[in-house]
């Protein structure tokens, strides 16, 4: 298990609110604010993903950022009522997982998310 550094799930909470509303928009590498429609949205999908999940993938990034920047699976996933979060990588025909893939699967599961491959696969060559 990770160390939440004695933070709460409500100080947790509270620190991304305080964050969101003070610097919305603000560019910074790593954060796409425009990926939640609404600080509630976001804190329904921090409340899915849980505090320690959080803190262990924001200590990993910030330990390796440069690496971290690409890879990241291409759907998350969550379900407020049921508490479920999930990441996705997704690969097409002929597609297959790259090295930062591969280490972001790991790093996810290693902090206790669920994560997993989508394999799509080709059911006729017609085009639509």
């Amino acid at each position: 298990t990770f160390d939440t550094g004695g933070m709460s799930e409500a100080e947790v909470e509270s620190e991304v609110s305080r964050v969101w509303n003070e610097q919305f928009d603000v560019d910074c590498v790593g954060t796409h604010w425009h990926l939640f429609t609404s600080l509630d949205q976001c804190l329904r999908c921090l409340g899915c993903l849980g505090v320690t999940r959080f803190i262990a993938l924001v200590r990993v990034y910030l330990r390796h950022p440069g690496a971290m920047r690409s890879g990241m699976p291409d759907l998350t996933l969550w379900d407020y009522e049921q508490r479920n979060f999930k990441m996705i990588e997704v690969k097409g025909p002929g597609d297959s997982l790259r090295c930062n893939q591969i280490s972001w699967l790991g790093l996810l599961k290693e902090a206790g998310v669920e994560a997993g491959v989508c394999l799509v696969k080709q059911v006729s060559s017609k085009r639509i």
